[in-house]
């Protein structure tokens, strides 16, 4: 089943330009979304990629993180910024398209309902990060790659 099968269709007015409208003019005082997403296809349509790379990253890492040198965990770590920033990307579009429209909740709650699915596939990440020692991470944080995430790693 694909993405746009699993969320409820929007009731906004597909246009070329994804502002909601008949002639793609923006409504007086409505947000301009395209620099997230042209449309709710476009943001439902991201969820598949998204999808992907965390089925690829919870391939790679899951169990795994404590093993990697600082290089791989550097690249570990850039995958995983990734993700998020993709995720937050969707949530944004799906978050503002509601509070602007009232009748989209349904088609929000259904985008904000898979990325939480698909999140939870990562949350392994940050638990197997917390148990790397110190001593171990500030041997692996020698590497560059991995040094330019230490501020986060800190946190």
């Amino acid at each position: 089943m694909s993405e746009q099968e699993l969320i409820p269709r929007g009731v906004m007015k597909a246009t070329k330009q994804g502002r909601g409208q008949e002639n793609g003019e923006a409504p007086p005082g409505a947000w301009d979304l395209t620099s997230l997403f042209a449309s709710q296809d476009a943001a439902i349509d991201a969820l598949a990629p998204l999808a992907q790379a965390i089925q690829l990253f919870t391939s790679q890492y899951q169990g795994q993180t404590a093993r990697q040198d600082g290089t791989q965990l550097g690249v570990a770590i850039e995958a995983y910024e990734h993700i998020l920033e993709q995720a937050a990307r969707i949530f944004a579009y799906a978050a503002l398209t509601s509070a602007a429209e009232s009748a989209e909740k349904p088609w929000a709650d259904g985008v904000q309902t898979r990325l939480a699915e698909l999140q939870r596939q990562t949350a392994f990440f940050e638990q197997e990060l917390s148990r790397i020692s110190e001593d171990d991470l500030l041997d692996k944080m020698t590497d560059a790659k991995l040094s330019f995430y230490a501020p986060w790693l800190r946190k």
